[in-house]
């Protein structure tokens, strides 16, 4: 999802999808969360929602422009590749008009 949502800070993205399973985790085996952690909840589910809708409109825009499997190999390969990266951003340039 980081590599994909380039309109953001990769970093930021990572490190609050995995914060968001960090406290979904908690909350599945029955615990609460509390502190600091439940502090920031109101921020990282705004951010979350925020890129499930960017993920959600270039899933659309993207639509017979490529096959899933595809995709997905590219997008997986543009964190190790600086040449799938650039495909991956061409692709985006030319197929996906986000507003958000």
């Amino acid at each position: 999802m980081a590599s994909l949502l380039g309109v953001y800070d990769p970093l930021a993205v990572y490190r609050d999808i995995s914060f968001a399973y960090e406290i979904r985790s908690t909350f599945i085996h029955g615990s609460v969360v509390r502190g600091e952690k439940a502090k920031m909840l109101s921020r990282l589910c705004e951010a979350v929602l925020n890129y499930s809708r960017l993920c959600l409109l270039v899933t659309v825009q993207l639509r017979g422009a490529i096959k899933k499997d595809a995709f997905l190999k590219t997008l997986d390969n543009s964190l190790l590749d600086q040449k799938q990266r650039f495909q991956l951003e061409q692709l985006l340039r030319s197929k996906v008009i986000v507003t958000m």
